[in-house]
């Protein structure tokens, strides 16, 4: 049986794999992302909740902080992210499973472009009907939502021709 010293050498060595392999892939939870954001800055879950003008709870911090809140919808992470002082694509990003800190890829985005998907989502969360198509073309496959998207796309050419 190995002595208690050893047993801690070897989790160290654990952990600082695990570290190197986190390093390397550069991609965290958004558990993990907000926690080290908090570290960083020095900020408690009630700096956090004042920080945003009250516009996200304790609690709900807390559930991210845990892992339960497992998928925070734009408003909470729009509130986070100003609670924590940082950019909010930078959180969605992080929470769509993405790398906040690949430089490369935050230049791609295009903050206009982030701005005209939140603008889509949020009409998409408002009407039943958009919820309900959206959530059948998130089962197609990458062929069948290319043909979906095709089909749409006639069907607006075909309405703004009708209108004219």
């Amino acid at each position: 049986m190995p002595s208690g010293l050893a047993v801690v050498e070897v989790n160290r060595a654990r952990s600082g794999d695990e570290e190197r392999q986190m390093a390397e892939s550069n991609e965290e939870s958004l558990r993990e992302h907000v926690a080290r954001i908090m570290k960083e800055k020095g900020l408690r879950v009630r700096d956090i909740r004042r920080r945003s003008a009250g516009t996200i709870t304790e609690s709900y911090i807390s559930e991210i902080l845990k892992g339960v809140a497992a998928n925070p919808s734009i408003e909470k992470l729009s509130a986070l992210a100003r609670g924590l002082g940082v950019d909010p694509v930078e959180l969605f990003k992080v929470a769509s499973g993405g790398a906040a800190g690949d430089e490369e890829s935050r230049k791609v985005i295009d903050r206009s472009y982030a701005v005209r998907v939140l603008d889509m989502m949020r009409t998409i969360a408002l009407s039943p009907d958009l919820i309900a198509i959206a959530e059948e073309v998130g089962q197609l496959s990458g062929r069948d939502a290319a043909v979906a998207h095709t089909s749409i796309v006639a069907l607006r050419s075909s309405e703004s021709r009708d209108r004219n």
